[in-house]
């Protein structure tokens, strides 16, 4: 089955950020539609061809020059045998389609996950559902990106109002909050909210659960219970970077404490890794001494590819994103476990 049209005005749109929420919408749904056409290019018109390529090619160009894209210092590049320039140049131009903001990706993988993410928009609201077995990117009408992990939910408006930044949130996710000091960003989960103006932290507030976690990675984070009993009832703790506040749910008690330095990082914390025609297996193995997650891969022909990559002060969620390109593979999420499929390499 062919991938629908897109015309390639809407892809500049949303290459130079001037589209608008419905619009990101659908180019963001029109890339999942090109999961199902590893050779999407080739069921277009040789006009279209050529302009979509021009027009990808001249985003990535404009991109470099001007330096957006410089907290990913280098972009992943696995060597492949039988693999065409054009193949590898495809690879990146659908990474530099689906940038968002500075230095920021959109998290989909390249083949279709078996259950997609739903996202239910009732034309004020939209209700965000991570379906899928891995960690999916989100990013809000403010410009604020959100981290979703499998299960997490997230419920926003479409458009912020002019006083406050509201949204409700269960799961877990790393949020990286845009700056507006004239409108606070605050999140809530059950008996629990967050407030910002712009920072990154993560939360951990899954229902049924028994404590709440919040951890910040930058800037100022305000915690607090929601009021039972009257403003007074109000419970409020005030969290710096590498301090982590903990709310318990059933007896309604917030607490906070220093975050333990440890070899081993959260998914969320950023670190810088360089690998230089690292075979994957060498490289699997580096990221599980840095990160507290184990992997495994589906097929052992992925341990016969290479990679060059020179990753600066990223998240594992940023570093797989660019290893699934590099390696045209995905992987999928479970616990700490995490598993890579691909084709793997000759």
């Amino acid at each position: 089955m062919n991938a629908p049209f897109i015309p390639p005005d809407l892809l500049k749109k949303y290459l130079n950020g001037t589209a608008s929420e419905a619009e990101r919408e659908i180019v963001e749904a029109w890339y999942d539609s090109l999961r199902h056409s590893p050779d999407y290019l080739g069921t277009l018109p040789d006009i279209e061809q050529k302009a979509l390529r021009e027009e990808t090619f001249r985003a990535i160009s404009e991109r470099l020059n001007t330096r957006e894209l410089n907290n990913v210092r280098a972009l992943p590049t696995t060597y492949f045998r039988s693999r065409s320039l054009w193949a590898v140049a495809s690879a990146v131009a659908a990474v530099i389609l689906l940038t968002v903001g500075i230095g920021l990706w959109l998290n989909h993988p390249v083949h279709q996950p078996t259950n997609s993410s739903v996202a239910v928009n009732n034309s004020s609201y939209i209700h965000f559902v991570n379906k899928q077995a891995r960690i999916v990117q989100k990013r809000l009408p403010d410009g604020t990106v959100v981290w979703l992990h499998p299960l997490a939910e997230l419920h926003y408006p479409t458009v912020f109002p002019s006083m406050r930044r509201d949204v409700d949130f269960a799961g877990e996710a790393f949020f990286d909050v845009a700056k507006d000091a004239s409108r606070p960003f605050r999140i809530r989960s059950g008996k629990m909210q967050v407030q910002v103006l712009g920072t990154s932290f993560n939360v951990k507030a899954t229902p049924r659960q028994a404590l709440f976690e919040v951890a910040v990675v930058t800037g100022k984070v305000v915690v607090s219970s929601v009021a039972q009993h009257g403003p007074k009832s109000v419970k409020t703790v005030t969290l710096l970077p590498h301090q982590e506040a903990l709310y318990n749910v059933s007896t309604d008690r917030l607490t906070f404490h220093e975050q333990i330095l440890q070899a081993r990082q959260e998914f969320y914390q950023p670190v810088s890794i360089a690998f230089a025609d690292t075979p994957i297996k060498n490289v699997l193995t580096q990221l599980e001494g840095r990160f507290k997650v184990s992997f495994r891969v589906s097929n052992p022909a992925l341990y016969h590819c290479r990679l060059t990559a020179n990753f600066t002060q990223q998240s594992l969620a940023d570093i797989l994103d660019l290893l699934c390109i590099s390696l045209d593979a995905t992987y999928t999420l479970s616990g700490d476990t995490i598993m890579l499929e691909g084709d793997g390499c000759s």
